[in-house]
């Protein structure tokens, strides 16, 4: 999985930090390989990618003119697996299903929680983010899948929350670096 997220990120992508099972005598080698802090006795491998490229999304790279055998949306899909123990995508999960009620609000989205908007805010805080940032993150990344399956962007802003395409133009260029158009042009010469 390394070398995938490398051969697309760019030989010199680093993760945050790496967590493996099991512990081995010849530590200093495998940091040195991975490039980043390295924890051992881990129940299940993880990769932490840096929060930049997960806030600011996937860009299709450019490309030599063979074609991927894994698209980002299916990597992208193979990350956000579900995990009831991680706080972060349950929330993500919530975001995405208050979406079909309209923009996502810190009031509806604590409310699904069961907590109150404090206790939510707290959270994020302790995390690192906030809740405009991570809303922006869940829509965005909503928003690539459906650009992927080719529905018209009209109809994406709206199933967002958004009442009109520049709002939501707006929020997508913010979080994935190229507007939904461009995107979608760059996905439709990528594959």
């Amino acid at each position: 999985m390394f070398n995938v997220l490398k051969h697309y990120l760019g030989r010199e992508f680093t993760p945050d930090r790496i967590c493996l099972p099991g512990t081995l005598a010849n530590k200093a080698k495998y940091q040195n390989y991975f490039g980043c802090h390295i924890e051992w006795g881990h129940n299940k491998t993880e990769v932490w990618l840096p929060n930049r490229l997960r806030l600011q999304g996937n860009k299709v790279p450019k490309l030599p003119t063979e074609k991927l055998s894994m698209s980002f949306a299916d990597l992208d899909g193979y990350l956000d697996m579900p995990d009831p123990q991680d706080e972060m995508k349950v929330l993500y999960e919530v975001i995405n299903y208050s979406r079909h009620f309209g923009l996502p609000t810190l009031a509806k989205v604590s409310q699904l929680l069961g907590l109150s908007e404090q206790q939510l805010q707290r959270r994020l805080q302790s995390s690192g983010v906030n809740f405009t940032s991570i809303v922006g993150f869940v829509l965005s990344g909503e928003s690539v899948k459906q650009i992927v399956l080719g529905v018209p962007l009209e109809t994406i802003a709206i199933r967002m929350g958004y009442t009109n395409i520049t709002s939501f133009s707006r929020m997508f260029k913010k979080y994935r670096g190229v507007t939904p158009r461009q995107y979608a042009q760059n996905y439709a010469n990528a594959y």
